[in-house]
């Protein structure tokens, strides 16, 4: 069974000091009546059962004046017959203990409501910083997660450019390579080549014939299987007078050399 405090409206646990009324048997704090936790554990147990709460006070019938003795007649002589003589109503500390039970209930109250207020408003903060906490960490979690995708395409372009890098480093090794080997390739083609400078250029010249002739010219025949490509060239100066050279492509560099060597003796004896 639930007991609940007249005064306060709470509810009387076991352990609370209370105490019952003897008529109405309602129950009560003894704080809500005016009574200290002192006083209630120093009552006796009499004064406890005979205890009654202020509003069985105030509802218990007030004594008659039937008995109440009448003064003497030398004061009644000067006290106007027309005046009817009431007897002041005897003080009850009860009622002031049910006027002081009153107002504690009443403060409590107001009390109680005041705390309600004050723990919605506070309610209603933790919920705003809730609400503002939640929204920071889904912005938190949103740039961490972007953060982290960033990273990631991070981490692959510097594979990727590590990789360019390496493979960069290889082709230039290889262009190097290739590099040399035309050089050498490109001197080797041109070691049986031969170029003939200021030879007179006539219209519809054969080269062949020409280059045959400077052959026997200088004591070193040269035949057409010797000679593998025989063509004049174009000029580095357009602008120039001088003929336009013939280029010898011989079959081997060896007769190149006897040519050149030949043509360098004929200057020798005959300049």
């Amino acid at each position: 069974m639930i007991r609940t405090c007249v005064g306060c409206r709470d509810t009387v646990r076991s352990g609370d000091g209370y105490i019952v009324c003897a008529t109405c048997k309602q129950y009560y704090h003894s704080l809500c009546v005016n009574i200290s936790d002192i006083e209630l554990n120093g009552m006796a147990a009499e004064l406890k059962m005979d205890w009654l709460c202020p509003d069985c006070v105030c509802r218990r019938p007030r004594g008659d004046n039937s008995n109440t003795p009448i003064r003497g007649s030398p004061s009644t002589a000067s006290i106007p017959t027309n005046v009817t003589m009431r007897r002041r109503p005897a003080e009850h500390p009860q009622v002031d203990e049910h006027i002081d039970c009153v107002s504690r209930s009443e403060i409590r109250i107001i009390i109680n409501e005041i705390v309600k207020e004050y723990t919605n408003n506070i309610t209603r903060q933790l919920n705003l910083i809730h609400a503002d906490i939640y929204s920071f960490k889904e912005s938190l979690t949103f740039f961490n997660e972007h953060f982290e995708k960033i990273k990631a395409d991070l981490n692959t372009q510097t594979s990727e450019v590590r990789q360019l890098k390496e493979e960069n480093t290889k082709l230039r090794a290889e262009v190097n390579s290739l590099t040399s080997r035309v050089i050498l390739i490109d001197q080797i083609s041109r070691s049986a080549n031969l170029e003939l400078q200021c030879v007179p250029e006539h219209k519809n010249e054969n080269v062949m014939n020409v280059v045959q002739q400077l052959g026997r010219a200088v004591n070193c025949p040269v035949g057409e299987s010797d000679i593998s490509h025989c063509t004049r060239i174009a000029k580095m100066n357009q602008q120039s007078s001088r003929p336009r050279a013939i280029l010898i492509r011989l079959a081997s560099p060896r007769l190149r050399d006897k040519l050149l060597a030949a043509a360098m003796e004929y200057n020798k004896k005959n300049h």
